[in-house]
């Protein structure tokens, strides 16, 4: 693996994300066919691309890049950031569909700089699975809103009923969204 430091893009080369109307993305794991296709597309869009990393997000083709990735040259490797929006493997699921993604994810982890995992459970199955080495993975706590600090609840009775009596609101005034 290169150093972060050493960047291979030339000057012509596109800084930000491309992608290309023209490479298959299959939508389904059962369409072999589109997915050799969709992969080796994707392998030469980094071949033509040379990039520092490359940053993916959906399930197929996550997988499909980081099998392209892996099969580059060592020194042609970019690295590999994936942030895991939810295992497709997962309690209550099918033990074969589990069994076929919890595979395909310890596979393609090999080519995985950075695993990012968003809840306890998959953070506990990445850990458990060693999809990526424990230095490779990190745990970003949740995304979007934190519900308990926007809950009524954690509002002091007192502090309603001065804001109630100070915006002259009744008790029985409800927000009219």
């Amino acid at each position: 693996m290169p150093p972060p430091a050493a960047s291979r893009r030339t000057p012509t080369t596109p800084s930000t994300s491309t992608t290309s109307p023209t490479s298959p993305r299959p939508r389904s794991i059962l369409d072999v066919r589109g997915n050799l296709r969709g992969e080796r597309a994707i392998e030469q869009i980094i071949r033509e691309m040379e990039p520092d990393l490359v940053h993916v997000h959906t399930p197929i083709s996550s997988f499909l890049t980081r099998l392209a990735v892996r099969r580059m040259p060592r020194d042609r490797k970019p690295r590999v950031a994936y942030p895991a929006h939810g295992f497709h493997f997962h309690r209550g699921g099918a033990p074969l569909t589990n069994a076929i993604f919890r595979t395909a994810e310890r596979t393609a982890g090999r080519s995985t700089d950075r695993l990012v995992v968003i809840n306890d459970e998959d953070e506990a199955a990445a850990r458990w699975l060693h999809i990526v080495p424990a230095d490779r993975l990190v745990r970003m706590p949740g995304i979007g809103l934190d519900t308990d600090w926007y809950s009524p609840a954690s509002i002091p009775a007192e502090t309603v009923a001065a804001e109630r009596e100070r915006s002259s609101c009744r008790q029985r005034d409800r927000p009219s969204w």
